[in-house]
């Protein structure tokens, strides 16, 4: 329900500004409303695991480097390209789908994306670290882990399914919830090879993740894939993307034959 308060807050301001500036000023100002109400708090967690796991080669140095409050040439470049594609795939909804349809996307990506957080914390290891700035609120999100019994999280899974459902035409919510289906066993995947479990700033990443995927999603044009052949690139980078969770997998396997 969070994120679909937080969804609802910047979809007001998207439709307010889309009435005096283009789409893209107003998928600016949309943002800019969101990460001033939450602290920008989704978006601090990406920036750490883009230093955190582009400048670490284990978990001790991945770990140590998202401590660093500091941020590095991953975390600039990352989230300068995450910002950009986020504001272009918001202006291309628009013109797919109107302003209503963005509206409707906003709420939908802020409620499916904070699910994520929801199986990891249950199936995943929490690390805790003493440590970190940022220990008073990320390590309460392990003692919260009491809390989350599975009929609290079924639950959470039964209103982030019903909002796209609700929103959405059929096939697209669908197609959202497949997208931050995958996100999630991914992140599950990666995060369990690389560090032995889940941490606040990574959950952070995931949703914002998350987020830009579900756009990515509503502003695709499906109907290109119309043959095999033209399937090809998309199979390419689909295999791609999972080279990092095989590449790690077999790394641990390889510590843990040893």
């Amino acid at each position: 329900m969070l994120g679909a308060l937080v969804g609802g807050w910047a979809a007001a301001f998207f439709a307010a500004a889309a009435l005096l500036w283009s789409p893209a000023i107003a998928a600016g100002w949309s943002t800019l409303s969101s990460v001033w109400l939450t602290g920008c708090f989704h978006e601090d967690g990406l920036a750490d695991s883009f230093d955190g796991f582009g400048g670490g080669w284990g978990k001790i140095q991945i770990l140590r480097i998202m401590k660093d409050s500091r941020i590095g040439t991953y975390a600039l470049v990352g989230m300068l390209l995450v910002l950009h594609i986020k504001m272009h795939a918001l202006e291309a909804i628009t013109g797919m789908y109107g302003v209503e349809g963005t509206v409707r996307a906003l709420v939908v990506a802020h409620t499916v994306s904070r699910w994520t957080a929801l199986p990891l914390i249950y199936w995943c290891n929490y690390l805790q670290d003493e440590e970190d700035a940022k220990r008073g609120l990320y390590n309460h999100f392990a003692d919260s882990k009491l809390l989350l019994t599975l009929p609290r999280m079924l639950l959470g899974t039964v209103v982030a399914v019903t909002v796209p459902f609700y929103l959405l035409s059929n096939v697209q919510a669908m197609a959202v919830c497949l997208t931050v289906g995958f996100v999630t066993v991914a992140a599950a995947m990666y995060s369990n090879a690389i560090l032995g479990g889940v941490m606040g700033d990574y959950l952070g990443a995931t949703i914002s993740i998350a987020e830009l995927l579900v756009y990515a999603t509503l502003c695709a044009e499906w109907s290109r894939l119309d043959s095999l052949e033209s399937c090809k690139p998309l199979l390419v980078l689909t295999g791609v993307a999972a080279l990092p969770i095989i590449y790690s997998r077999r790394i641990v396997d390889f510590k843990g034959a040893c």
